[in-house]
């Protein structure tokens, strides 16, 4: 069993329900699941910015408090239930896997954003089904340009 750390943005509405019955999986950028980030130095911040983009999308207009929470949680997966995309040798294998298939990603920021996540869902489901495995866990890791350019 793995044991992984990871921080969630949401707004204190929100933080109230899953503290009192869990977390309830919706859809996202890369399916329907649970967005955390894994535990680090941004992720607190871009916990925030996750929080902050579905603000803008008004995902918690109507709530009784909309504020930021930060929620910090371990999560538990099985170790062939984890897919670690911060791993050099499987971005590699994702690198590897768009060059074969031949696309070129689209210029707009935002259509590069859905492009690159559904990539990544093709290329989790063609590993399970080679591997004969469930992928639970992806790790994927994004820093903010914004937070990265404050060396």
């Amino acid at each position: 069993m793995i044991e992984l750390v990871g921080k969630h943005g949401t707004s204190t509405t929100n933080a109230e329900s899953i503290k009192k019955n869990g977390f309830t999986p919706f859809p996202g950028r890369r399916g329907k699941g649970i967005y955390f980030w894994k535990d680090g130095p941004f992720a607190e911040a871009l916990a925030h910015e996750s929080y902050s983009f579905n603000f803008k999308k008004r995902s918690f207009s109507g709530q009784r408090n909309p504020n930021c929470t930060i929620i910090t949680a371990k999560l538990y997966t099985e170790e062939d239930g984890l897919f670690d995309l911060t791993k050099d040798y499987n971005f590699e294998a994702f690198v590897s896997y768009i060059k074969t298939i031949n696309l070129t990603a689209p210029t707009e920021r935002e259509e590069r954003k859905k492009f690159y996540a559904q990539k990544i869902d093709e290329f989790i489901v063609e590993i399970e089904a080679r591997a004969g495995l469930k992928v639970k866990v992806i790790c994927v890791s994004r820093p903010s340009a914004r937070l990265c350019s404050k060396k």
